[in-house]
C-alpha cells in the first residue's frame, strides 16, 4: 500500500476568500504546512462537511485498519463485551471527528 501524508490533517480558511478551505498537514521536514486538498464554494454545510471528511481521512483509515485487526484476533480467540466496547468506541471517536460541526 501507498503511504500517504501522515496525520494530522487539519482545515483552514482560505486567507483571501471564505469560499474556500484548504486541507493541509504538518510538514514531515521544513516549516510550511503541506497543502493536501483544496474545496471550493464553501459557503454552505455541504463544502464545510466535504472538507472535514478529507481531513478525517488519515485518522478513519488508521482507526478501521486497527480496528479490523482487533476484531480479526477477536473473532479467533473469543472476546469479551469489553474488548469489542472499546474497538467500538474508538470506531465513533474518529467519525465523530470526521462529521463533527466544525
Amino acid at each position: 500500500m501507498a503511504k500517504h501524508t501522515p496525520a494530522p490533517w487539519s482545515v483552514q480558511q482560505n486567507a483571501t476568500t471564505d469560499q474556500i478551505l484548504t486541507i493541509q498537514a504538518d510538514p514531515i521536514s521544513g516549516t510550511n504546512k503541506w497543502r493536501i486538498a483544496t474545496v471550493s464554494n464553501t459557503n454552505g454545510p455541504i463544502g464545510q462537511a466535504n472538507a472535514r471528511l478529507i481531513a478525517a481521512a488519515p485518522d478513519m483509515l488508521a482507526a478501521l485498519l486497527a480496528a479490523q485487526e482487533r476484531l480479526e484476533q477477536q473473532q479467533s480467540d473469543g472476546t469479551t463485551f469489553e474488548e469489542v466496547a472499546a474497538t467500538l468506541g474508538e470506531i465513533h471517536a474518529v467519525i465523530a471527528q470526521a462529521t463533527a460541526e466544525g
